[in-house]
């Protein structure tokens, strides 16, 4: 799986366009990151600790 389809997948699970989900996907991503870079802990329940 790549970033792409968890764009589409998160597009047909919602009423959001493409570019919606897109946005929704980066700006998550970009969150995680700066919090990794920070050294702090990321916990997503079912998936892991980074």
């Amino acid at each position: 799986m790549v970033k792409v389809d968890i764009v589409r997948a998160i597009q047909l699970g919602t009423d959001l366009q493409f570019g919606e989900a897109e946005k929704l996907v980066n700006d998550m991503l970009e969150m995680i990151k700066e919090k990794l870079e920070k050294g702090e802990d990321v916990l997503i329940t079912g998936l892991g600790k980074f």
